[in-house]
């Protein structure tokens, strides 16, 4: 591209072969950049099925119409699951990662009515396994962009003890947390649980308590870590939950290790759900 700047790679020898040098233009090879790539016209696409949706939300629909209007330039794509396998994720726009995720379970939900040929919208509360998993990268995608000073991912732990046989190993269960916050000091184990009672009833009936195994499992995680040595040694394990019409915040230390309990609203503003999250994850980072 002939340009009166340099940008990019420049061509000396078309320059010289074009006689540019004495009028000021310079031959230069660069990439342009476009809105247009695939995982924009993903969203867009999935954006257009959503706001369409005459069961959706009236003010969730009015802010998805608000937005397309940042898509004009995009095209439209069919969505399919072979389309999602063509996105190209990289260091550089990770961020589409859990977007593109988003937009697949969406995808997964659209139906096609044989009377009218419409696309519907079914209902995201009664997948509860979809939901689980929506809660679980949402939670630690938040984190990993928030938390620019922290490692934020899911961590393979090693069961602390021996295996006395081959056919003990091939039964033995990994162990794989839904958030691992790793600071320069601290570390947080956070396992996610998306449920739609956090307490449960008692058997002999003294009042509700919190879920056995939901308090096993965190403890498994803090305690197989500690053979990590250092941070780990100590860290600090929490059960996050969507709030459900309570608010949850019961905190224990069961040998070194602090447990906490809490819930997130989900349903309030973004500002607060944001400072909500990040109090959770500052509380554990702070060296005591």
């Amino acid at each position: 591209v002939q340009t009166s700047t340099i940008r990019g790679r420049g061509d000396l020898d078309q320059t010289m072969k074009e006689k540019l040098w004495p009028h000021g233009r310079v031959y230069c090879h660069y990439d342009q950049f476009s809105h247009n790539v695939l995982h924009n016209c993903i969203l867009r696409s999935t954006m257009e099925a959503l706001s369409s949706d005459p069961g959706l939300d009236k003010e969730l629909s009015q802010d998805l119409t608000a937005s397309l209007r940042w898509f004009a330039d995009v095209d439209l794509v069919h969505l399919t699951p072979s389309i999602f396998r063509k996105v190209q994720l990289h260091r550089n726009n990770a961020v589409y990662g859990f977007l593109m995720d988003v937009c697949r379970l969406v995808m997964e939900q659209l139906l096609v009515s044989e009377r009218l040929g419409e696309s519907l919208f079914r209902d995201f509360y009664r997948n509860d396994q979809a939901m689980r998993v929506l809660f679980e990268q949402f939670v630690r995608n938040f984190y990993a962009l928030e938390l620019t000073d922290c490692h934020v991912y899911a961590k393979k732990l090693n069961w602390a003890g021996e295996v006395t046989n081959p056919e003990s190993a091939a039964v033995l269960p990994g162990m794989v947390t839904d958030v691992t916050i790793e600071g320069t000091d601290r570390a947080i184990i956070l396992d996610t649980k998306y449920t739609p009672k956090a307490l449960a009833d008692a058997y002999w009936g003294d009042g509700a308590h919190l879920r056995t195994e939901h308090l096993y499992q965190i403890y498994a995680y803090v305690r197989n870590a500690e053979a990590l040595g250092s941070k780990w040694q100590d860290c600090e394990g929490i059960l996050l939950y969507p709030s459900v019409g309570e608010t949850l915040r019961y905190d224990y230390e069961f040998g070194a290790h602090p447990m906490r309990i809490r819930s997130v609203d989900l349903a309030a503003n973004w500002s607060s759900i944001r400072e909500e999250l990040l109090c959770i994850a500052h509380d554990g980072l702070q060296v005591t």
